[in-house]
């Protein structure tokens, strides 16, 4: 069993419930509601709920680029990686953890990796995005499930699987923000946090041409 720790501050949002999102690989463009179906019934349109956010379009993505992550990759809460039956039901060996405090490997997966990093606009995430990219690497290759999590699913986590998105499946930051956006329609980028991803983004196409 492998843990791994990097210290870089706390963090401090409220525990939310333990609903796990799966954002890769990307659910299918395909409505499970056809209207087409129900030919005699014209569905009622409805006005969105107060404080409801619109769902977002998922991006076109390439079978070539599903195909670059051979690993599903959750996104959620503290609540859900102290769940250990949640764990074993989604089939993850590995946790990312992107929270305040020591950070523990409670759950006792096979790999465990954790950020002390604040959910704040002076936080520096390419540091983070990089290293979680060097954790994942061999996980992906074992095409083995990942689960990532901050205090609340909200801000860190998503922004650590849009960059494992940005770095392996070779999508755009916009493309993955989308991506994530549309799986898990709680998590929030900041502009701070988008504009680490642009910046990201810019290290692994650099990256990339250099290896060709």
């Amino acid at each position: 069993m492998s843990s791994s720790h990097v210290d870089l501050g706390r963090g401090s949002l409220k525990l939310m419930g333990k609903r796990c999102s799966c954002v890769w690989p990307p659910p299918s463009t395909l409505s499970t509601n056809d209207d087409t179906k129900i030919p005699h019934k014209q569905k009622k349109k409805q006005a969105p709920r107060r404080n409801e956010r619109t769902p977002r379009s998922a991006p076109r993505i390439s079978d070539e680029q599903r195909g670059l992550v051979g690993s599903r990759i959750f996104v959620s809460n503290a609540n859900a990686a102290k769940d250990p039956e949640l764990l074993r039901d989604l089939d993850v060996t590995a946790v990312i953890s992107v929270g305040g405090g020591t950070g523990s490997n409670s759950s006792g997966v096979q790999d465990f990796l954790h950020f002390g990093i604040k959910d704040s606009i002076a936080t520096s995430y390419l540091s983070v995005f990089e290293k979680s990219a060097e954790f994942a690497r061999p996980i992906i290759a074992q095409r083995r499930n990942i689960l990532i999590h901050c205090q609340a699913g909200m801000h860190r986590s998503p922004a650590v699987a849009a960059s494992l998105l940005i770095r392996f499946a070779e999508l755009s930051a916009t493309d993955a923000v989308d991506c994530i956006r549309t799986a898990r329609t709680v998590a929030e980028f900041s502009s701070h946090i988008r504009d680490e991803l642009f910046l990201y983004e810019e290290v692994v196409l650099r990256m990339l041409a250099c290896q060709l």
